[in-house]
């Protein structure tokens, strides 16, 4: 049986992540909630 976890909030966390898609597929596995979210192309 999956544990819930005692976490309260998190706030401003930055992550630099490719493919993107497949981490936020990750995260929201580990019960995190995206509220937002950018690209930013690096040249």
């Amino acid at each position: 049986m999956a544990q819930q976890s005692k976490l309260l909030r998190m706030h401003n966390i930055g992550i630099v992540v490719d493919p993107l898609d497949k981490a936020i597929l990750f995260l929201t596995e580990l019960g995190l909630k995206l509220e937002g979210g950018s690209i930013i192309c690096h040249i």
